[in-house]
């Protein structure tokens, strides 16, 4: 059952090993007062980009259960199933006059979307799962520049920003 994401939970990330070689990129976005959003409302990095693999890989003990989101708002691109039989879905997003594309790979299905429909962070794109090359369920996500460049996607989430709401979310509960 989807409940059409109200509220982002903080994921776990280490930012200690967030790749020194694209923080260069995210210092260049002109991001504007746009925010990115977590794909998921639960979940753990398991699996941070490095040679050979350019995406994050997010687990959730949700499993199947987990809805995942588009990062940013934007417009649906591609939903297709690749030759390994992942589920996949591409959002082309325009932010402050540059184009960003998020990709959310090894889906277990997909929620009613269809190419070019527009979607913002709460939309649902499909559930996590292991479709594809996968050893289980997760979401492999990563984010390209409008030069099909890879870039360090958690350097755009405004991490201290949700943090600093679960700060204020837990003082509200010790009051």
């Amino acid at each position: 059952d989807c409940k059409a994401g109200k509220e982002k939970k903080l994921i776990e990330v280490d930012l200690s090993k967030v790749s020194e070689n694209n923080k260069g990129n995210a210092t260049n976005l002109s991001l504007g007062n746009k925010t990115w959003y977590l794909p998921t409302e639960q979940g753990r990095i398991t699996t941070y980009p490095h040679y050979g693999h350019i995406a994050y890989d997010i687990t959730s003990p949700r499993g199947q259960g987990e809805v995942i989101y588009p990062v940013a708002s934007g417009q649906i691109s591609s939903i297709y199933t690749d030759g390994a039989g992942a589920l996949i879905v591409t959002v082309r997003h325009n932010i402050g006059g540059k184009y960003y594309t998020s990709q959310y790979v090894h889906l277990s299905r997909y929620a009613d979307i269809h190419v070019g429909q527009d979607v913002t962070p709460f939309t649902p794109l499909g559930w996590m799962g292991t479709t594809g090359y996968s050893t289980g369920n997760h979401l492999h996500y990563q984010v390209n520049d409008q030069n099909g460049e890879v870039v360090d996607s958690m350097l755009l989430i405004d991490l201290n920003m949700k943090k600093q709401e679960k700060v204020e979310e837990d003082d509200e509960h010790d009051k």
